[in-house]
Parts: structure tokens; C-alpha cells; sequence
């Protein structure tokens, strides 16, 4: 809900996006956006601000500037992430204000010119957030966005629960494959026979009870990523 002390700040964001929307230079509006919401703003809508005005100047190729502003963006978010409790979390970082920072946060990546990647487009469903600003964390990012741009099969490892599906989906949405399916496979879960029916799939009368042709994970994922999850507790002879 818009508070009154956000409204000045929400109406000047609204035309900054009308401007973008046509075509139009929107950079002073995004600026005077981000003015209203530092000094009236929520937390959230300084987020937005500042990921708006980050977008205009890398428009006007001030990509040293614009990036101030998205790690201000990035710190906004993850601070207020990281003081919610769990259950919320899901729910925060999927708002509209937060989808658009991670659109630029990838249009940074994609705007450094040691990455050969194009601009990618904005994901059509929220994806999640990598939360935290520590030296391991920023680590770990600039390894995704290294790794992204390639087309090499990537083995993620790790405990359960330490975030393996995670990294595999900041990988996907940083790749030139974002636009395509991203598979997710939980081989522990099913008894190889199945899983080699899941990976694979079936042609009709392959077997009893095979009505019907089945499309196999791999193909389904053709042109985008496969996670093979847990792909360690099945048998090296099934892996081969």
C-alpha cells in the first residue's frame, strides 16, 4: 500500500516509466525519483528508484555511475531481506520493485564489455533472489556471471540445503539461454527405471501402460538448462 509520504516519490517513478515506455529520455525524472524517495521514500521504493536510475544512465553509457546506484539498489534489497523472517521472503522478492532490479542487475553483466553476452530479456515469472553482500557471496556471483556466458556443463556441489538449485537457477537467468526452459530434475526421487523414462522419454507402445509419446526432460529443455539435482544418488552406471 502507497503511504502518503511515497506518493511524490511513486508519482515521479510513474512517468519515468511512461517516458521509457515511449521512447523518451526519462534520466532527470529517475534522478528526481530517487531525490523524493531518499528523503520520503520507503525502503522499497528507493530500491526501485535507484534501480531505475541505474537503467537510464546505462542508457546514456555511464555505466561507472549507473552501477553505484544498482549496488545501492542491491544493498537496499538485501538488507531488508535479510530482516524478514523466512516465511516472507518468498513473497518480498517477488514484487514488481525487486523483478526489476534483478532485469538490470543481469543488463549490468550483460553491459560489461568482457562479457560477449546480449541483453537478455526480463523473465516472464519472478525468479528468486540470492540474498547477501559479503566478500564469499560477491564471489560467488562474479563466478555465475564468469560461468554463464559459456556452454559448459557446470557441477554445482554442496550439502542438501546449502543452495545448489539456487546457484543453477542464477545461472540459467544470467546465460544467453534465459529466455528458453529450465528443467529441474530431482534424481533422487525417483527409482532409475523411472528416471531414465523422466530423462528420456518414451515413444507410444514402448511399454505397457505407454499410451502415449512422452517428451523427456532433455528435450523438453532443448536450447535451455537441465538441473540434474541429487544426481549423485543414483548409480555411476546410470550417470554414465
Amino acid at each position: 500500500m502507497t503511504t502518503a509520504s511515497d506518493a511524490l516519490a511513486e508519482a515521479k517513478l510513474l512517468v519515468a516509466y511512461a517516458q521509457r515506455a515511449r521512447g523518451e529520455d526519462y534520466l532527470r525524472l529517475a534522478e528526481q525519483a530517487v531525490d523524493e524517495a531518499r528523503t520520503h521514500g520507503s525502503r522499497l521504493l528507493q530500491t526501485e528508484a535507484r534501480a531505475l536510475l541505474a537503467a537510464a544512465l546505462f542508457d546514456h553509457a555511464r555505466p561507472q555511475q549507473a552501477r553505484r546506484h544498482l549496488m545501492a539498489a542491491t544493498q537496499l534489497r538485501d538488507g531488508t531481506l535479510a530482516a524478514l523472517p523466512p516465511t516472507l521472503r518468498t513473497h518480498f522478492a517477488a514484487k514488481r520493485e525487486l523483478l526489476l532490479l534483478r532485469e538490470y542487475e543481469r543488463r549490468d553483466i550483460d553491459a560489461r564489455p568482457s562479457t560477449p553476452t546480449p541483453r537478455l530479456p526480463q523473465a516472464s515469472k519472478p525468479a528468486r533472489v540470492m540474498v547477501g553482500s559479503s566478500r564469499a557471496m560477491n564471489k560467488l556471483r562474479r563466478l555465475i556471471a564468469k560461468v554463464a556466458v559459456t556452454e559448459a556443463t557446470v557441477l554445482i556441489t554442496g550439502d542438501s540445503g546449502t543452495g545448489k538449485e539456487l546457484v543453477a537457477d542464477e545461472l540459467h537467468h544470467a546465460s544467453r539461454r534465459a529466455a528458453a526452459p529450465f528443467i529441474k530434475v530431482n534424481c533422487g526421487a525417483l527409482v532409475e527405471t523411472l528416471l531414465l523414462s523422466e530423462l528420456f522419454g518414451h515413444e507410444k507402445g514402448a511399454f505397457t501402460g505407454a499410451s502415449q509419446r512422452r517428451r523427456g526432460c532433455f528435450e523438453q529443455a532443448t536450447g535451455g538448462t537441465l538441473f540434474l539435482d541429487e544426481i549423485g544418488d543414483i548409480s555411476p552406471k546410470t550417470q554414465v
